[in-house]
């Protein structure tokens, strides 16, 4: 019964290892049934006890990756109750103390999972504690330096949100173990993936902290070694997933340094590989969610690059995702954050791309998800998710405000001093758009003529005549393209160009990303091919 059991054990860490999920679930569970019985058997054997805490731990493991959070957490604390028995019994012993800071480490990765940071945080600073009483000064345990470098890893997981310089304080100390460890054992592909991925945290660290150009650096050695590896061995599944990793940050570093093209290539390579591990394991709930933040960095980079239908493609896959992810697990905040944050991209891509009713839509359903976690004290540890719930409710107010800005010219009139360009602006942009010239013409005016002259605005509303140039009828208009029409093109086109001539007088093409406008800027397509708008774009 006893070697069954174990046989069982063997047939879950080959699953696992080869990223079949479910199999790996049902045969713990088989060698767990064989298990309960041979402890019910010998209620004194050690042994017994042992194997048992060993299922149950690895239990939690599957459940953990298959999503099942509260189903970890409930079999990791079986396992550490029976662990902290056999401490009792022998509190000397290398391997309960090793297994105890283990599942301290386990119980926080569970508790974070389901959106309770402080108890996370309790539990890792306990294994950090547990771990460093369990080094000895001069003695040399691998293991256990691995094992503290992953605890200082989470804690600065834990704090890059919203406490930086604590973070990268961790991953310091984490980096010099695993520093350590790959070159004292330079062929152990584990120590060197470690390194690498070591490497990583500390250039996401510096990303955040400003440091963009050294964390770039960074990226680049840590991806260098994930690549040798994944090469060395393009079977495993671990190794796979750190270099999917390893683009991601590659992407994030590039957009940051405005590098938005190969950014997108670097998350394409991402997606790819992500789309493969979570292919050949379907029950992997983690790697399908890094599926959805695949497709929403392709969605960043491609809104970037001013692809809008692509990223808008990539931003409903990630949202498609999340939604299949959260369906059954209402306030689980890692989960539901990720869903807001979805329903919140697409909000800013229909804001940016001036679809202000769509993108209110969106940032409601992202406010609904992100209230409701706070209604029930989910968020009281959560900066970074408060300042999406923040960040959310401003962002739909002021689409509302564009929406009646739309439908009101006095309305856009009337708010206050500060907003008035801005308003004017998209009104004469959106209403020009619709094919409605005379009311897109009479809020350019209205932009062009605001005191002090502002290149800026006189930039906006050569934009809103130039608009007025594609010739944009409504719909259900029964007028003709007549002369009168094409005389209204021809007088927009030259209003357009008057006031860009006025915005360059204003200084306003002084600086390189403004006179990128001239050829960049899709709302000037109508005026493009002119002969004046081209001798002007030469002339700036």
């Amino acid at each position: 019964m006893q070697d069954l059991a174990v046989s069982y054990s063997k047939l879950g860490d080959a699953n696992r290892e080869l990223g079949n999920t479910r199999a790996a679930r049902n045969a713990y569970e088989e060698s767990l049934k064989l298990v309960q019985k041979f402890s019910r058997n010998n209620p004194s054997s050690a042994k017994a006890q042992r194997l048992l805490l060993s299922v149950h731990e690895r239990l939690g493991d599957v459940n953990l990756r298959s999503g099942n959070s509260p189903g970890a957490l409930d079999e990791f604390k079986e396992s550490f109750s029976i662990c902290e028995k056999l401490a009792k019994d022998d509190p000397r012993g290398t391997e309960t103390q090793r297994n105890l800071y283990t599942l301290y480490h386990k119980l926080g990765t569970a508790s974070l999972q389901m959106g309770d940071a402080p108890a996370a945080r309790s539990y890792y600073l306990k294994s950090v504690v547990l771990n460093e009483k369990s080094l000895q000064p001069d003695a040399e345990d691998a293991q256990a330096e691995r094992d503290l470098s992953c605890a200082y890893e989470t804690l600065g997981d834990l704090d890059l949100e919203g406490n930086i310089p604590a973070a990268q304080e961790s991953y310091g100390k984490s980096f010099q173990l695993r520093e350590k460890l790959a070159r004292d054992d330079p062929r152990n592909a584990q120590a060197q993936r470690d390194f690498a991925m070591s490497l990583a945290r500390v250039g996401m660290a510096g990303v955040r902290a400003g440091e963009t150009a050294a964390a770039r650096d960074t990226f680049a050695a840590s991806l260098s070694i994930i690549e040798k590896l994944a090469n060395d061995d393009p079977t495993d599944a671990t190794t796979q997933g750190n270099l999917a990793k390893c683009y991601l940050n590659w992407g994030d570093v590039n957009r940051a340094l405005g590098n938005p093209l190969a950014a997108r290539d670097a998350y394409q390579k991402a997606l790819e590989i992500y789309q493969r591990l979570a292919h050949d394991d379907p029950g992997n709930a983690n790697v399908k969610s890094w599926v959805a933040a695949s497709y929403a960095c392709l969605g960043d980079a491609n809104l970037q690059v001013g692809n809008v239908a692509a990223a808008r493609d990539a931003y409903h896959n990630s949202l498609n995702l999340n939604q299949e992810l959260t369906h059954d697990d209402s306030l689980n905040v890692e989960k539901q954050g990720k869903l807001a944050y979805s329903f919140g991209r697409l909000g800013d891509l229909e804001a940016k791309n001036e679809d202000f009713p769509a993108a209110v839509t969106w940032f409601a359903k992202g406010v609904e998800v992100l209230q409701r976690l706070d209604r029930s004290g989910k968020l009281a540890n959560r900066p970074m998710h408060q300042r999406w719930l923040a960040d959310q409710r401003k962002a739909s107010e002021g689409c509302q405000t564009a929406v009646r800005a739309i439908d009101s010219l006095d309305f856009a009139l009337a708010r206050p001093k500060q907003e008035v360009a801005a308003l004017l602006g998209i009104r004469t942009r959106v209403l020009a758009r619709r094919g409605n010239s005379a009311d897109a013409a009479a809020a350019a005016e209205k932009l062009a003529a605001i005191e002090p002259l502002d290149g800026e605005n006189l930039f906006q509303a050569a934009e809103g005549y130039a608009l007025c140039t594609g010739g944009h009828v409504p719909a259900n208009s029964s007028a003709n393209s007549s002369d009168a029409d094409t005389g209204l093109k021809s007088r927009s086109a030259a209003r357009a160009i008057e006031l860009l001539k006025h915005a360059y007088a204003a200084g306003y093409f002084q600086y390189a990303e403004k006179r990128a406008k001239l050829s960049d800027d899709r709302n000037l397509d109508g005026i493009r091919s002119l002969d004046e708008f081209k001798k002007l774009a030469a002339e700036i």
